[in-house]
This record gives C-alpha cells, sequence and structure tokens, in this order.
C-alpha cells in the first residue's frame, strides 16, 4: 500500500480499547449525546415548580368600611379557582395577609341614578330609560338593597336605600322629564349615599350625559356644581363603580364621552348607548358579572381612618408540579450536560474548546409598569381614556 495512503488513513483513525473508530462518527455521536441533554434540561426546567406570581385580574372595588379589614372584589377567570394557599395580595408593596376568600361577590346595594331633566322628554328616549332600568331592577336578588336618585336641574332622593328594589318600578314610570341636567351633582349625590356602606356597592346611571355646566345649550345655573373630573375621583376614592349607560340615538351621540370618563375614572364600567334593544340586555349584564366577582379579604397593616389611596395588588402563585425541586432538576440537568459534555470531550481533538460552567438563576416575572396620567401624574388604571383627578384624555 503506498505509504502517504497508510499515514492520512492512521491520523483519520482514534484508538480507543483497540477499536478503531472514525473521528468524524465519533464528533457525531457526541453532540447527538450534548443535543439529547439539552432537550432534557429545556423540558426538566419547563416542569420545574416556578414560585414567581404574575398579576391576575381587575380590581373592581376596594371596601374599608371595616378597616383595618379591606376586602378587595376583582374579576378575572384564574382568580375563580383561587384558595387562599395560592393567593398572595401586597398594599403599597408589602404582603399582607389574606383571612377570607369568597367565590362571589354577596349581597349588593344599588343607587339607580335616572336622567330626568327636559333633554328626556322625547317619548322614546325615555321609554328607553325606563325600561332599562326596569330590567336592572329585576335582576337583583333577594337580600340586595336598592334607591333610586332623579336629576333634573338637581338630584332628588326619591326612594331610599330599600330591600324590596321592586318598589322603584312604579315610581320610575311616574317621573316626568324636565329642567335643566345636573349630572354630576346627581352622581356625587349617589355615591355620598353609599359612602358608608359595607359589601359590594355600585352606582347604576342611565342619562344621555349632558350636564347643563358643560353644554353650551343650556345655562350653567341649570348644572352641576360639582365637576366630572372631581365626581369621577370622589367615586374611586370611595370605592363606588359606576355602570353607565347612554340613552342615545347612537353611541356617538353628544355627552356620551362623559359617561364613559365618569364610569372609568370610577373603576367601573361603561356599557353602550343607544335604544331600548342596546340599553336592555347590557343592563341585564351588571348583576350578574358583579356577582361572578371574588372578593378577597385581608388585614391591612394601616391605621383606621387612613384613608390614602392604596395601591394593592393580586397575584397568584403558579401552578407546580409535586414533589420535584428546583435544584433537583437543575442538578439531574446539569449532571446530564456533563455527561455528555465529557464524551463528547473524550472523542474530540485537542483543538475542542472545553464548556464553561454557567449559574442559571430564578426566573422573575415583573408586574406589568404602572401608568400615570400625563397631566398631573395621577395614578391612572390601564387602559382608561381620561384621568380620574384632572379630567385630562389619555394616549
Amino acid at each position: 500500500m503506498n505509504r502517504a495512503l497508510l499515514l492520512r488513513r492512521r491520523a483519520a483513525t482514534m484508538i480507543r480499547g483497540g477499536a478503531a473508530i472514525p473521528a468524524r462518527r465519533a464528533h457525531h455521536r457526541g453532540a447527538r449525546l450534548l443535543h439529547v441533554a439539552l432537550i432534557v434540561l429545556l423540558l426538566l426546567i419547563g416542569a420545574a415548580p416556578v414560585h414567581a406570581a404574575a398579576p391576575l385580574g381587575q380590581i373592581t372595588q376596594v371596601d374599608t368600611t371595616r378597616a383595618p379589614q379591606v376586602t378587595v372584589y376583582a374579576t378575572g377567570d384564574a382568580l375563580a379557582q383561587a384558595s387562599l394557599e395560592t393567593l398572595q395580595v401586597r398594599e403599597d408593596g408589602r404582603l399582607v395577609q389574606v383571612v377570607d376568600l369568597a367565590h362571589g361577590s354577596g349581597p349588593l346595594t344599588v343607587v339607580l341614578v335616572i336622567d330626568s331633566s327636559a333633554s328626556m322628554a322625547d317619548p322614546g328616549r325615555r321609554a328607553a330609560a325606563v325600561a332599562a332600568a326596569t330590567t336592572f331592577l329585576s335582576s337583583l336578588h333577594p337580600g340586595d338593597r336598592a334607591a333610586l336618585i332623579a336629576f333634573g336641574a338637581r338630584p332628588v332622593l326619591m326612594q331610599p336605600l330599600s330591600d324590596d328594589p321592586a318598589s322603584i318600578v312604579p315610581v320610575l314610570r311616574r317621573l316626568r322629564p324636565e329642567g335643566g341636567t345636573a349630572l354630576y351633582d346627581a352622581v356625587a349625590a349617589g355615591v355620598t349615599l353609599l359612602r358608608d356602606t359595607p359589601g359590594r356597592r355600585a352606582l347604576m346611571l342611565i342619562a344621555d350625559g349632558r350636564d347643563c355646566r358643560d353644554d353650551a345649550v343650556c345655562p350653567d345655573r341649570f348644572g352641576s356644581r360639582s365637576s366630572l373630573a372631581g365626581v369621577a375621583d370622589a367615586a374611586a376614592r370611595a370605592g363606588t363603580p359606576i355602570y353607565a349607560l347612554g340613552v342615545a340615538a347612537s353611541p356617538g351621540g353628544r355627552g356620551i364621552d362623559a359617561l364613559r370618563s365618569l364610569a372609568e375614572g370610577s373603576g367601573g364600567a361603561f356599557l353602550g348607548a343607544g335604544d331600548s334593544d342596546v340599553l336592555e340586555p347590557a343592563a341585564r349584564r351588571v348583576v350578574p358579572s358583579i356577582r361572578a366577582e371574588t372578593a378577597i379579604t385581608y388585614h391591612s397593616p394601616r391605621a383606621a381612618g387612613d384613608n390614602r389611596p392604596r395601591d394593592i395588588q393580586i397575584t397568584l402563585a403558579a401552578a407546580t408540579v409535586p414533589l420535584v425541586e428546583p435544584w433537583l432538576v437543575i442538578a439531574a440537568a446539569l449532571a446530564a450536560i456533563g455527561v455528555a459534555a465529557g464524551a463528547v470531550a473524550r472523542r474530540q481533538s485537542r483543538d475542542i474548546i472545553p464548556l464553561r460552567r454557567v449559574a442559571v438563576g430564578p426566573t422573575i416575572l415583573l408586574a406589568p409598569p404602572r401608568t400615570f396620567c400625563s397631566e398631573c401624574g395621577h395614578p391612572a388604571r390601564p387602559g382608561a381614556r381620561y384621568c380620574a383627578r384632572c379630567g385630562a384624555p389619555q394616549s
């Protein structure tokens, strides 16, 4: 055999225990082992317990009437499956003790605020408002309480809080539209009526959204003394969400933006605008949506009477795999990589750079950043179109 050919064959062969193994085949076999080990590492880490917590749901009301016991009402499908073992609550960045968790909001106390000003004199508009109000009242449960405030140039308490919401329906039918529109003052009166009421409370607003304070058609003296931004901020501070329905020919009717701003600024919801075909189905959905909320009660570190805004974050621990600790998973995975890396190193030439040890740390899930008003710097609810304090539009 040609001597040069023989030398090339010997150079291309690795001798291990008397067996001849082609170098290229050894390299591929080691690489496959390494790939398998990396896949095992990813699978094990994916199955490992993750003890970091992620933000959940949306807070609709904070009840501080029994401070230092504070009850938070929140929405979210994941919260409906939560337990005391998995739930965590932080107030102003401090972890607090959760003392009770209830799936369902319990008895509801509501104030129905309805527009009876001259702008509601149109028979179709008035009928749509009364029909929506009646539908809302009929959806309340035994044990719920309701009151009625009607407003023209000033708010009037037509029915105080009652355990018989059905008794309000005849009063609604007797209302006669007249006078100016003091919408904001009427909402402020409803918030005041509910201020010291414990448990889940809400203000249901049915109006066309026009207040003479902000309307060039009617004089200011027939409108509210309160401002839109001031009322929304007062409702948010009192923990009274506003649910608003706009009685208008179209969702873009004049005044609808004011209703939306009041609802979103208070932590409630704008439910829609239009005629009876829109208003009645929307009114029917309000109470069931509130009933589906989760009530979380915790012990606040604040002193009773401290009414400053509270920064509350609700988190739920991620699902875990029983009997598997993270350090065991990482150790096993690193051992698998070590075996594969050793196989590769033994089967490759000295030119291969050895693997470096890497530190594997925990994964941290960060809460979404808080948003603030671009004009006054007040904390803003994510997605809000207007600031609850100054009323400035938010981008």
